[in-house]
């Protein structure tokens, strides 16, 4: 990778990722054309609603949407685009859920990390509890 200057990423010309995790951009936009059923669709576009360090459970999105958690989970699980349609901010009810059809493993690493990223750029003291920590909805949101 070729060597960025800081003040690309200041000004939100560096590559997305190093932008992102600069905490110099919450949010891109960056036109998608997902493909996938009318359903998985519907699902994509509540998870992008959903703010930058706030977090919403598998079951009120469900609710919201007049279906299923797992169904609402099987959609997250199959988003090809996890960083810009944020499906780590969709959590269980009590714990973290899964990641990328997934419930363990290095997947649910990168989701806790992300969740914990954001709540850092928040400012947020719960930021810095251990990996093994439950994240319920509440201190999540």
């Amino acid at each position: 990778m070729e060597d960025i200057e800081i003040t690309e990423i200041v000004q939100g010309r560096g590559p997305a990722l190093v932008i992102l995790f600069a905490g110099k951009r919450k949010r891109f936009e960056i036109a998608l054309a997902p493909e996938g059923t009318p359903f998985q669709r519907e699902v994509w576009k509540a998870i992008s609603s959903v703010a930058f360090g706030k977090t919403i459970s598998y079951g009120e999105l469900a609710r919201r949407l007049s279906s299923g958690p797992r169904a609402v989970g099987q959609a997250c699980g199959t988003n090809y685009f996890p960083l810009l349609i944020p499906c780590h901010r969709v959590v269980a009810a009590k714990g973290l859920g899964g990641f990328a059809h997934t419930s363990s493993g290095y997947l649910l690493e990168v989701k806790r990390r992300l969740l914990l990223h954001e709540q850092r750029e928040k400012g947020a003291a719960w930021a810095l509890r251990p990996a093994s920590a439950v994240f319920s909805d509440a201190c999540l949101e």
